[in-house]
């Protein structure tokens, strides 16, 4: 069985969030932050984004370097991830100490975001 879907011309086995939680498992900050690019692309058809309340890539880096860190320190850690629409919509990561991890667009994102989010997960 083929699970393989094309999503604006980009194509990817599982899913955008099962990407995201991939990267996460292995706790690779690279393979994350191409991850999320792929998924903003996805969402927004826009390949540049804010990411993080800092420095773009950089900034976001830094927040997902932070995410690792405490996920293995507290019982429950999350990230925000600003997405390329002017900064209105936005992916919440959060991963508990069970080894649950949730990814889902915040209460405030577009519709539309929504609605993508819905159809590639």
């Amino acid at each position: 069985m083929n699970n393989k879907i094309s999503i604006e011309s980009q194509e990817f086995r599982g899913g955008y969030k099962n990407k995201i939680i991939e990267a996460i498992n292995s706790k690779n900050v690279e393979q994350l932050v191409s991850a999320l690019q792929d998924t903003n692309m996805a969402l927004t058809g826009l390949e540049q984004a804010h990411f993080s309340k800092g420095a773009g890539i950089k900034g976001l880096k830094e927040d997902l370097t932070k995410l690792f860190r405490d996920a293995e320190k507290y019982s429950h850690a999350d990230v925000v991830v600003y997405l390329g629409d002017g900064g209105y919509s936005r992916l919440v990561i959060n991963i508990e100490k069970n080894g649950e991890i949730m990814v889902n667009p915040s209460y405030n994102s577009l519709d539309e975001v929504k609605e993508k989010w819905e159809k590639i997960q």
